[in-house]
């Protein structure tokens, strides 16, 4: 009977943490693209022949 709520427990903790790890992981994707963007958009400001 004590089975049951521990795997149901494991299971949500499990859940939250890839979760929150794929978010952390979004998080620094969107971080990286961003600084990349905004490089890339002080390059075309500061070149003249483009």
């Amino acid at each position: 009977m004590t089975a049951k709520p521990t795997i149901h427990a494991c299971v949500v903790v499990c859940c939250t943490v890839a979760l929150w790890l794929d978010g952390l992981a979004h998080q620094q994707l969107l971080a990286d693209w961003r600084k990349r963007l905004y490089s890339r958009l002080e390059l075309a400001k500061g070149a003249p022949h483009q």
